[in-house]
């Protein structure tokens, strides 16, 4: 509490900053020292976990032999448990997320939990699971943190919520007047930004990357009584650096792949990661990510890591 109270904020208006004050009702959201004090929270419920694995059995999951022990993945304000699906296994869980939320305060919803099972579970034992934890959604949201759910065929319409997005944002800048050098900063600085999130995981279909240049060169040309402009120069040279003639804009192709160049890259120069330690124990037992044979059936996120080790 003595991080909350020793906060002091300060209004500008008018240009001037006004007497400095100390908030009196506690932390609202988007104050800039919550994230801050989320993750010394979150990481009692980590402690919880990995005592209650030390001494009260809970299980862990193992992805397959030799790989390392996962009970627990958070990812901002998000948190995925693994455990066996057994009833005692699932008391133990409610017991940890119960003590928890009694030192916290953070109460948990259950109508806004998910929860999996393996396609080999007795159905007697799915319905004793979520009679304990009081969670009985069994399917995720389609996004998850801002990407498509990993399941089936990663076809063109799993990125549709992408070009929607860009596609807004390149209406709502269409709407005003803005010089060229506005739209190259616009263009740089954001609409190619928009897609990397998802370009450092996945492979793009080719058919994505050319509707997302394609939005982007529309803008850039601009549209008149709803008719496109005309284009004076290919795209093809606008992507040139512009030491050599071109604008310096972004291959989408080419960027996805050396997005994913990156992530392959990483699993070579920190072999000891928790990333690599699984995929090494899954795909590349025996040797190294360089040599590895790459099945056709394997998974969209490590199809994406194949792709981009062909450019490292």
């Amino acid at each position: 509490m003595e991080c909350v109270r020793s906060v002091r904020f300060s209004v500008k208006f008018n240009g001037k900053l006004l007497e400095q004050f100390s908030p009196s009702r506690g932390l609202r959201q988007g104050d800039p020292l919550s994230p801050f004090l989320f993750l010394f929270v979150a990481d009692a419920l980590s402690a919880l976990l990995h005592d209650a694995i030390q001494e009260r059995g809970l299980e862990a999951i193992k992805i397959c032999q030799n790989a390392p022990a996962i009970s627990h993945l958070f990812f901002v304000d998000d948190s995925l448990l693994f455990f066996r699906s057994s009833t005692d296994q699932a008391a133990i869980v409610k017991d940890v997320l119960n003590t928890y939320a009694s030192a916290t305060g953070q109460l948990i919803n259950p109508s806004k939990c998910s929860i999996l099972f393996a396609d080999s579970c007795p159905n007697p034992v799915v319905d004793e699971v979520e009679l304990i934890l009081g969670v009985t959604q069994q399917e995720f949201e389609p996004k998850y943190l801002g990407l498509p759910i990993l399941e089936g065929r990663m076809h063109k319409g799993r990125f549709e919520s992408l070009q929607s997005i860009l596609s807004k944002r390149l209406l709502d800048w269409s709407e005003r007047y803005s010089s060229q050098a506005s739209k190259e900063v616009l263009i740089k600085s954001v609409a190619q930004a928009i897609p990397v999130y998802v370009m450092s995981i996945f492979k793009l279909p080719f058919s994505v990357c050319d509707d997302l240049t394609k939005m982007m060169r529309q803008y850039w040309w601009g549209v008149e009584n709803g008719k496109r402009k005309m284009a004076w120069v290919a795209w093809d040279k606008l992507i040139l650096p512009k030491p050599k003639g071109g604008l310096g804009f972004r291959d989408m192709r080419a960027h996805n792949q050396a997005l994913l160049a990156k992530q392959a890259l990483r699993l070579l120069m920190t072999p000891e990661s928790l990333c690599a330690r699984l995929l090494r124990a899954k795909f590349f037992p025996n040797g190294t990510l360089v040599d590895t044979v790459f099945p056709s059936n394997s998974s969209a996120v490590w199809k994406g890591i194949e792709y981009g080790l062909e450019l490292v």
